[in-house]
Parts: C-alpha cells; structure tokens; sequence
C-alpha cells in the first residue's frame, strides 16, 4: 500500500516537473522566435519603394520580373479630355471663388 502511495505521488511529482520543463522550453522557443525576428528587421526603410526593391532583391527568382525603373501613374490611367476640362473648372472656380471671398473679408 505505501509503494503504490510513493509510486503514485513519485509519478504526479515527474508529471508537473515535464510540464514545467516543457513550458519553459515553449518559452524559449518563443523568445529565439522574436529575436531572430528582430535581427531580420534589421533596416529601417525610408519608404515603401525601397522596402519593396529591398524584397525583390531577396526573393527575386529567375522567371520575376523586376522593372529597371518604377512604375508611373500614367502607366495604367489617362484621364479623358472632359474629365481634365472639368478638373481644371473646378480648380479655377474654386480660386476665383477662394479670390472673391479673401477680398471681402480683408
């Protein structure tokens, strides 16, 4: 009876210490995680064109194709001619009107 009682209380004592070591590898995997995390955010990038040069160059595979220079808006929209006489409308309008509005309050 106090065998089975040792051996009982022997096994309940290995459990929590597995659990414990097992937690505290847990932890240190997370905490290897994180600062090889950090050491890989090593550059601190100016804008988002040379973070996106600095991915390409890393993982770059031969069938990609990075452009020699970036792309341009008017690469993929051009403006109709009644869309730019109504800009240009607007944006006068709104002068004469900013104009007519300053003059009176001065």
């Amino acid at each position: 009876m106090k065998k089975k009682k040792k051996n009982k209380r022997k096994h309940r004592l290995l459990k929590k210490m597995f659990l414990l070591i097992h937690k505290k590898q847990q932890f240190l995997d997370w905490e290897q995680d994180n600062k090889t995390k950090d050491l890989n955010a090593e550059h601190n990038f100016v804008d988002t064109d040379q973070a996106l040069k600095y991915y390409n160059r890393k993982h770059a595979q031969e069938k990609d194709y990075v452009p020699s220079e970036p792309p341009q808006f008017s690469d993929y929209y051009t403006p109709s001619k009644k869309q730019k006489t109504g800009e240009m409308l607007y944006v006068g309008g709104g002068m004469l009107t900013l104009g007519y509005l300053a003059s009176k309050m001065f």
